[in-house]
């Protein structure tokens, strides 16, 4: 199955969508710390650091939360 980013939404200030509180509840959930950028086309670069147990759950979880099923 492809899958597809999630385009961030239009508001004018960076942080005022679902992106940033559903990655504070990811970097409390799993202790890993997770920074944000959007780019032009509105698609969203997640930078991931931390223990790599924590690293990897936190993937899980933004991949889950954050890519669409293409159909």
């Amino acid at each position: 199955m492809p899958f597809e980013e999630r385009k961030f939404d239009h508001s004018d200030k960076f942080g005022e969508g679902e992106s940033v509180p559903t990655c504070l509840q990811i970097m409390r959930e799993t202790g890993a710390h997770i920074e944000i950028s959007s780019s032009k086309d509105l698609s969203l670069t997640f930078l991931v650091t931390g223990k790599q147990n924590a690293v990897l759950e936190a993937r899980r979880k933004i991949l889950i939360h954050f890519q669409t099923q293409v159909k």
